[in-house]
């Protein structure tokens, strides 16, 4: 069963779309012309029950978290 997807705590007070948000602004900027893109990715990693698992992938494919 699939995580239910809580925007409002991730790391603090910073939301997970925003958090994933900000990582592709600095590393993958281009990726964010659809407006639909962070959700999708969200919802990818929810789907499959990784929600936990998607900022540690990022970090291990384009760097440190910004």
């Amino acid at each position: 069963m699939a995580q239910n997807f809580d925007d409002s705590d991730c790391n603090g007070d910073i939301s997970l779309h925003a958090r994933v948000e900000t990582f592709y602004k600095k590393y993958k900027p281009q990726k964010l012309r659809n407006p639909d893109f962070v959700q999708s990715v969200i919802r990818h990693y929810e789907k499959h029950d990784h929600l936990d698992k998607l900022m540690p992938q990022l970090v291990a494919k384009y760097g440190p978290d910004p």
